[in-house]
């Protein structure tokens, strides 16, 4: 069985389909994003599927007084999955293991080959952090593939195919993940460095358990924008002046420098993991 997920990008991020034979349906950012359980065989109706991964579908609508209009529709074709990899590192307290380096080498290893199957084919997620990893499952759908680790990502709705000059609505990012050039605006010009610097977040959040420290700076509501990046930044300005030299250390400094330009691909984080 698989799920589908429809994304329908547009420049504004507020085209309108009407898809009832779809499960659910989800807004936000500049995607619009229907879900829904088929097999394999009933997606054929919807979308020649080659493998399973994003696939693209362009398409003509309206012939009024306005003229035609063109939309290209995204569509994402994922497997089940298990836990999330939040949930997985609390609940099996890697926090607290003695292997806890070599769990996060290997976990960062499988969400780098994730995101960077996602950037191979255009796309920027803009919401990288641990929720939206989720733990495949073995082929017989029960238990988790955890060695070695296999991460599914999941939540499209505000991600955006990648142009010369995509703009998107970065308002309703996770905040403690924005790289430093989307704070701003609610709108950002971005490109996929914003999704490498989120994956350095996540990395070190990972490695030096701070990840519910990091939500709870993104939960405070009392916190306004300056004084909770202020906060942020003053603890990445020290990392980077003092990490350790090991493998992720080199990793999480090289994506979270200010300079995207300074960043890596993902592609060079998968070869040098």
């Amino acid at each position: 069985m698989g799920n589908i997920c429809t994304s329908e990008l547009s420049e504004e991020g507020q085209e309108e389909y009407d898809d009832t034979e779809l499960a659910t349906t989800s807004h936000g950012g500049n995607a619009r994003c229907n879900c829904g359980l088929y097999e394999v065989e009933e997606l054929n109706k919807y979308i020649e599927i080659q493998s399973i991964g994003l696939h693209f579908k362009d398409e003509t609508i309206g012939a009024g007084t306005f003229g035609k209009k063109h939309r290209r529709k995204m569509f994402a074709v994922l497997e089940l999955g298990g836990p999330n990899l939040y949930d997985y590192y609390v609940n099996q307290e890697i926090y607290d293991s003695e292997d806890k380096s070599e769990i996060v080498e290997n976990i960062a290893r499988a969400a780098a080959i994730a995101l960077n199957e996602l950037h191979q084919r255009a796309v920027i997620h803009l919401d990288i952090k641990a929720e939206n990893f989720v733990i495949a499952l073995r082929e017989d759908q029960r238990n988790l593939k955890v060695n070695p680790f296999s991460f599914k990502l999941i939540d499209f709705n505000t991600s955006v195919l990648v142009t010369d000059h995509v703009k998107a609505n970065t308002a309703s990012i996770t905040k403690v993940i924005k790289a430093p050039e989307i704070r701003k605006n609610k709108k950002n010009y971005v490109n996929q460095k914003v999704d490498v610097w989120a994956f350095g977040i996540m990395i070190y959040g990972l490695l030096y358990n701070k990840l519910y420290a990091f939500k709870e700076l993104n939960n405070v509501n009392a916190m306004n924008d300056k004084s909770r990046y202020n906060r942020l930044d003053s603890e990445l300005n020290y990392y980077r002046s003092n990490h350790a030299d090991t493998n992720l250390d080199n990793i999480i400094n090289w994506c979270i420098q200010e300079d995207p330009d300074q960043r890596p691909s993902m592609y060079d984080i998968f070869n040098y993991l």
